[in-house]
């Protein structure tokens, strides 16, 4: 990052330490719990995008760091860094990787994660029966059905994700307690469209947007892959948030 982008963030009053920091990949995992914030505010960062409120009692930022390790590593660390959270969250959407697992089922830890400076990291305990999930951190959107069910045989890991692993590293390097909270966007027997990579590694979500249409312009019969995955991905973030704040009002 320049001297000139360094320049334009703002500093961040120590007597105002944000207490929660929730870090998301995309616009559209984090938009229904942007809306949840009280007296909030937006910041661009350059390297993220950052909406601070409250949730309650509590100081929380929202952030998008972009999909895949490299960008979320990036925010994280320059997120904190400058705001120095007592917690952090690692939130958004995950592929089953275990056949078992549902579409909107939500993996969420009840207790820190144990960092690991590896690709899998075990994560989460389900809020039904207690049984730890596994988490398996990719570097590229894994779409097909054949890939989904290699690494389950290899790994054992329930679900993957693009950013998990970075942060996980990034909170063991500044000493900060990370908790991670997925939801399935797509079951192990769901094949993601083609495209899906490619309008995910864009910058915005227009650019996205752009992306998908031009997706569509290239094969209009796609129109109704890409209006089911808004259609989930819209639903998945709702029900995310409306957990996430459930839980940190139970914690309180």
């Amino acid at each position: 990052m320049s001297n000139t982008e360094l320049a334009s963030i703002p500093e961040k009053n120590p007597n105002e330490q944000t207490d929660v920091v929730f870090l998301y990949a995309l616009s559209v995992e984090s938009a229904p719990l942007e809306g949840m914030l009280q007296k909030s505010h937006k910041e661009d960062w350059h390297c993220c995008q950052l909406t601070f409120g409250r949730l309650g009692d509590l100081r929380a930022a929202v952030v998008q760091t972009g999909a895949g390790q490299k960008k979320a590593a990036k925010s994280a660390r320059r997120v904190l860094n400058r705001l120095r959270p007592k917690l952090v969250y690692s939130v958004g959407f995950a592929g089953a990787l275990n056949p078992a697992l549902e579409r909107f089922q939500i993996l969420d830890p009840l207790y820190p994660m144990n960092y690991q400076p590896t690709n899998i990291i075990d994560v989460a305990t389900s809020s039904d029966d207690k049984k730890p999930w596994g988490l398996y951190t990719a570097d590229h959107v894994v779409a097909k059905l054949s890939e989904k069910s290699r690494l389950f045989e290899k790994y054992g890991m329930d679900a993957v994700d693009m950013e998990t692993d970075a942060v996980a590293e990034v909170c063991q390097d500044c000493g900060v307690e990370l908790r991670c909270v997925r939801i399935i966007s797509d079951d192990a027997k769901e094949e993601l469209p083609p495209d899906i990579e490619n309008i995910l590694n864009q910058n915005s979500g227009a650019e996205q947007w752009g992306a998908a249409l031009g997706a569509l312009f290239r094969k209009p019969s796609r129109a109704l892959d890409l209006i089911k995955l808004k259609n989930v991905s819209v639903q998945a973030a709702q029900t995310l948030a409306e957990h996430l704040v459930k839980a940190l009002e139970e914690a309180q």
